[in-house]
């Protein structure tokens, strides 16, 4: 072994010993050792694992309360994970393994992305009102990640924002756009 230690192991190496591992808990745990092992392993999107939570309440956001992580191949194993971060009891999206929790279910003032396998977490401006909260990408794979939020206009129309880490607030995508099938479309 190099004098780097454990994060100098050889690709090849890693990505033999990773095709090797028998959970998908076992994967998630090498691919977070370090960027070089996160580079030398893949984490196909169908081992993130599923956000299961509560019913929604009157204003459409999630009280977190119970809630539980299930990886979605091998048995629908429950994976043990950390208290959500103190404050944001309600949840306004899932997206790429990652919550998108919030202050106060009506007027949110606090957002925050909390990854809860790595316990990540991420403040962004909150824009309030708020009813989504999705990722472009994963922002612990990748630094070129979007944040995109959905707002309620009207009875029926939607305001869709996007956020960039180092912006200092959300800018206006489309005053009416619509969010389907994991793709956002605008309404003319």
């Amino acid at each position: 072994m190099a004098a780097g230690g454990w994060s100098s192991l050889p690709a090849d190496l890693l990505k033999e010993i990773s095709g090797r591992l028998s959970s998908d808990a076992g994967l998630l745990h090498t691919h977070q050792v370090c960027a070089h092992w996160r580079a030398s392993t893949s984490l196909p999107a169908a081992f993130r694992p599923w956000v299961l939570a509560g019913r929604a309440g009157r204003s459409g956001l999630i009280p977190i309360g119970d809630y539980s992580l299930r990886l979605p191949r091998r048995g629908a194993q429950r994976m043990g994970v950390g208290a959500p971060p103190a404050g944001f009891p309600y949840c306004c999206g899932a997206s790429r393994g990652w919550l998108a929790l919030v202050d106060d279910a009506r007027s949110p003032t606090r957002l925050v992305l909390w990854e809860p396998l790595s316990n990540t977490e991420i403040a962004l401006p909150c824009p309030s009102p708020l009813t989504r909260v999705f990722l472009s990408d994963d922002p612990l794979i990748s630094s070129n990640w979007i944040a995109i939020a959905t707002q309620l206009k009207g009875l029926i129309g939607q305001t869709t924002l996007i956020w960039r880490p180092g912006y200092a607030d959300w800018t206006m995508m489309y005053e009416y756009g619509t969010y389907v099938r994991n793709r956002f479309h605008r309404i003319p």
